[in-house]
């Protein structure tokens, strides 16, 4: 068993270089006299690899103790150095997943699984988001590669790349329940969270700043399951603003780089001017244009509703169909 203070030791040297907490787990507490077992596994799309176990067994010949596995699958990449069980990864340890790697983790395990406490660095593009609290298992997509052996469940916290914060409940490794998100520009949320996305209705600004926030709700008639939030926080500026200067919560296409639906033109202390790119977008009482500018004052609701008629010749027939899609902006 390792001692608790070398634990920790490994986990300060991990925050700083992953890479190097691997390397002196390796070269301090793997056994010199390691028993070798090479062995076939089949990887997530059913194929054949070899993998290779480095470290110490029992009477019986099973993983015992500590040890280290490469397992080198074309899209789940596992290297892990650690504690074992009864042939099983149990206790603690550090494990690198994906090519890249896509994620670096150090803490509990239990048979193979991320359990109990940890930090993991899960890549985002070029740069790690750090997530930190209590992993348990659950029945994960055996396509979804980032949460492969376990995720956040319970109280955790997230420091992202992009200066972002949040702390609070997670349930299969998403945010859900109560918790608090920090922007980077120091805006806050904090409330509850439904599966990464923030409720409307417990909306809370507790930022000091008191700056004005649109809640924006995007959806398709046709079908309901298309509905999408989003939460755009704007920095302590006025004037023009693009949604690039914006801080975004939420997921959905309300943004386009080339053409947004929204556009921010200026923010007041009161108030906050935009335009609704999409020409098929109105209030109702005026024609559609483009671009159809408008303003919204604090404790505001406003609907924009969009008529699509679309046509295409399919198998010979012509086919006709109508899409309804409506802007819900709130400004909070």
């Amino acid at each position: 068993m390792l001692t608790e203070s070398y634990r920790k030791e490994l986990i300060e040297l991990f925050e700083s270089d992953p890479e190097k907490a691997f390397q002196k787990f390796e070269e301090e507490l793997l056994p010199a006299q390691s028993k070798q077992i090479k062995f076939q596994n089949r990887n997530r799309l059913g194929g054949i690899v070899n993998d290779l176990y480095t470290g110490e067994v029992n009477k019986t010949g099973q993983r015992h103790g500590i040890g280290k596995l490469e397992h080198d699958g074309l899209y789940d990449k596992h290297i892990y150095i650690g504690e074992w069980l009864d042939d099983q990864e149990n206790g603690f340890g550090i494990v690198f997943e994906g090519q890249l790697p896509e994620s670096k983790y150090i803490g509990g395990f239990k048979n193979n699984k991320k359990s109990d406490h940890g930090i993991l660095f899960l890549r985002n593009w070029s740069v790690y988001d750090r997530y930190e609290g209590e992993f348990g298992n659950y029945k994960y997509d055996e396509y979804d590669i980032l949460w492969r052996n376990g995720c956040l469940q319970g109280h955790g916290t997230c420091r992202f790349a992009n200066g972002n914060y949040y702390e609070g409940e997670f349930l299969d490794g998403k945010r859900r329940g109560q918790g608090i998100f920090i922007c980077a520009n120091g805006f806050r949320f904090h409330g509850e969270w439904e599966g990464n996305s923030f409720c409307i209705d417990s909306f809370q600004n507790d930022s000091s700043t008191k700056e004005p926030v649109l809640v924006i709700e995007d959806s398709n008639k046709e079908d309901d399951s298309r509905t999408t939030y989003h939460y755009i926080v704007f920095p302590r500026k006025k004037g023009i603003i693009t949604y690039r200067d914006a801080t975004i919560i939420g997921s959905g296409t309300i943004f386009d780089e080339e053409k947004p639906l929204i556009n921010i033109l200026e923010v007041t202390d009161d108030s906050i001017t935009y335009e609704v790119r999409d020409e098929y977008f109105s209030d109702g009482k005026k024609p559609p244009v483009r671009p159809y500018i408008d303003t919204i004052h604090r404790n505001e609701k406003k609907s924009y509703t969009g008529i699509h008629e679309h046509s295409c010749r399919y198998d010979g027939d012509d086919v006709e169909w109508t899409d309804i899609n409506s802007l819900t902006v709130i400004c909070k």
